[in-house]
């Protein structure tokens, strides 16, 4: 069976598409090449974004592992 990406426009094979449970068929709507090249295209943005909301967030996030090593002595961040 094959499907038609979203991004590039051409019909491929469903073996080309990543799975997704919450899609009528299964599978994603860009092929695995198109979501490679939008992943590799925006990772220095989602790193950067990364970084400031660690930043902004510091304190409620440590607040939490504190509480969660209290609670489950197996947890290690």
């Amino acid at each position: 069976m094959s499907k038609r990406c979203s991004k590039c426009k051409e019909n491929k094979e469903f073996d080309n598409f990543h799975k997704h449970i919450k899609s009528k068929d299964g599978r994603h709507a860009n092929c695995k090449d198109c979501r490679k090249i939008n992943y590799k295209k925006n990772i220095k943005r989602r790193r950067e974004y990364q970084r400031k909301y660690d930043k902004e967030h510091r304190k409620e996030r440590l607040e939490y592992a504190i509480k969660r090593r209290k609670t489950n002595p197996h947890f290690r961040i």
